[in-house]
């Protein structure tokens, strides 16, 4: 009896591992979807509102949803900027 026990253990040791190894798998991938940067060169010269709304819908076309928690980082000669593409909200 004890025989079956210590092989059962054994199976359900493998069986844990195997779980655990996907789980790791999972969190690079989901690490790296994360981390993922989508560059976009774009020289046009708008007022800032306009060129928020045309990226955003750019995305709802690429990606056939509102941006929920995307942001978007502009890096050139003179800085840095960081612009937020959250959904649309009514508040009224």
């Amino acid at each position: 009896m004890s025989d079956l026990l210590v092989l059962g253990l054994e199976e359900n040791q493998e069986k844990v591992e195997k779980i655990v190894e996907k789980l790791e798998e999972a969190r690079t991938i989901a690490s790296e979807l994360a981390s993922t940067k989508i560059y976009i060169q774009d020289n046009r010269k708008k007022d800032l509102d306009s060129y928020i709304e045309e990226l955003r819908s750019d995305f709802k076309k690429t990606f056939h949803h509102e941006p929920q928690g995307y942001y978007l980082v502009a890096e050139g000669q003179n800085g840095r900027c960081q612009i937020s593409l959250p959904e649309k909200r009514k508040f009224f």
